[in-house]
């Protein structure tokens, strides 16, 4: 697995409390967090976790940290999935419909 071609959309951002972290915000508002797994800095091969969080750090809608089940690629693919996939409560679709609740588009 090429780490370079997992991490290209990624970059290198101060986290709360003075952390660096590696993070991808996405369109629709979800974005992705690669940390160590305590959240306290940036990840290696045996200390990583990663997110993906809805409208804010506390809507956390995918949790992977290393030890689990899965790779840590596998990490960062379902976690930017699960981001892309996000919908914000305050996006409406074309006819004013909040998206989440949107069958006519």
């Amino acid at each position: 697995m090429n780490l370079q071609k997992h991490l290209d959309e990624f970059r290198v951002e101060v986290g709360g409390g003075g952390c660096l972290i590696l993070s991808r915000y996405i369109d629709g508002g979800g974005f992705v967090w690669i940390t160590c797994r305590d959240g306290g800095g940036l990840p290696d091969w045996g200390n990583w976790m990663v997110c993906a969080y809805g409208v804010d750090d506390y809507d956390v809608i995918f949790e992977m940290r290393h030890g689990q089940d899965g790779s840590f690629f596998d990490a960062i693919d379902q976690a930017v999935k699960a981001a892309k996939a996000f919908v914000h409560p305050d996006e409406l679709c074309r006819n004013g419909v909040a998206m989440a609740d949107c069958d006519c588009c």
